[in-house]
């Protein structure tokens, strides 16, 4: 039997709420989503809206970050 950590690894589960500019055929509008976000374990909230905002495109604002669970994710 092995550690746990050799297959598994600690993640964040955030539910978190953005704005963001999507194109509606010629026009953009503001739309505000609501997703279920994972991250490694023990970031900080300015480190996940940081790479909310590099890693996904057109956000206009972060309205919330919340914690919600600790989770663990299967090693690939």
């Amino acid at each position: 039997m092995s550690f746990i950590d050799v297959y598994w690894q600690d993640k964040d589960v955030y539910c978190v709420t953005f704005e963001a500019q999507i194109k509606y055929g010629k026009e953009y509008l503001l739309k505000e989503f609501t997703r279920i976000l994972i991250f490694p374990y023990g970031l900080t909230e300015e480190k996940v809206r940081e790479k909310i905002f590099l890693n996904l495109e057109n956000i206009i604002e972060i309205k919330s970050v919340d914690l919600m669970f600790e989770g663990i994710s299967l090693n690939s």
